[in-house]
């Protein structure tokens, strides 16, 4: 049984491991986004320099397409690092907060409760579906 204070230390931790892990995707994506732009422009400055002194023609811009596809592989990637992240957070608060447990806790704690009015009143204790068994009625 896993208790509450449990249960929230170690939904802290994943929250502060989530956000830590946000934290070094946004970095190394803006990382590499700076990179991508750094020879962006550098491949537009060496065009820009090959003009004629004079003219006002903006150059063309020959490895647009080549950018822009660095840029979209840089934000699948930062994708994939997010999706990991909170797949990995989720699998940590799911190990935290079992709903099962919570669910059998709740019932034994409910059953305890109301065997003790159920007997006051002469009604005869649940059984367990099929089992043809008391309930258990202890508490937890």
């Amino acid at each position: 049984m896993i208790y509450g204070f449990e249960q929230y230390a170690t939904l802290a931790n994943a929250n502060q491991n989530l956000m830590l892990k946000f934290a070094g995707i946004s970095r190394e994506a803006v990382a590499r986004q700076a990179e991508i732009a750094k020879n962006s422009f550098a491949a537009f400055g060496v065009q820009a320099a090959e003009q004629k002194p004079g003219t006002a023609v903006f150059p063309g811009f020959a490895g647009l397409t080549d950018v822009l596809k660095e840029a979209e592989q840089n934000r699948q990637t930062s994708i994939a690092a997010v999706q990991n992240a909170v797949g990995e957070w989720s699998a940590c608060v799911n190990s935290a907060f079992r709903i099962g447990d919570a669910q059998q806790h709740f019932g034994d704690v409910f059953q305890a409760w109301t065997q003790q009015f159920l007997t006051a009143v002469g009604v005869a204790a649940p059984t367990d579906a099929g089992s043809g068994k008391k309930a258990s009625g202890g508490a937890a």
